[in-house]
């Protein structure tokens, strides 16, 4: 989702996009949500960098 917001705001009709709160670790920052509403992040690229903690999680390193 956070980066279907972009595809979300250049659809030139009312696009919604789904809020999966259980990724929010992945990212170091977080959607801004207002009025229901997702916002467009400003910050270069698609606005969200990787978490640290993130970057390690592979399929190998997950135990069954």
């Amino acid at each position: 989702m956070e980066i279907h917001v972009h595809v979300a705001c250049a659809y030139p009709g009312e696009a919604w996009v789904e809020h999966i709160e259980w990724l929010e670790p992945a990212f170091n920052e977080r959607l801004e949500i207002k009025d229901g509403r997702m916002r467009m992040p400003d910050r270069p690229g698609l606005g969200f960098s990787l978490a640290r903690e993130a970057a390690q999680w592979r399929i190998d390193s997950l135990r069954v």
